[in-house]
């Protein structure tokens, strides 16, 4: 196996066990009234939008770096 793939498979399994953790705690707080609810609701939404653009960007710069 190559070492990029294998770097690529452990870098989404840690993303993938962020994202679960941060639903479960978001089912947490919701269900214990937290005011860390909304922060944590905010993240859930958001982390696999920011995650998605980093993605794409480095797609981006790594097929320009072949162009070149």
């Amino acid at each position: 196996m190559k070492q990029e793939n294998k770097l690529q498979r452990i870098l989404a399994m840690g993303t993938i066990l962020i994202l679960l953790l941060c639903l479960i705690l978001t089912l947490i707080f919701a269900f214990t009234g937290s005011k860390y609810f909304m922060v944590m609701l905010l993240i859930t939404l958001l982390a696999p939008i920011l995650l998605w653009i980093c993605m794409f960007f480095y797609k981006q710069s790594k097929d320009r770096s072949k162009d070149s």
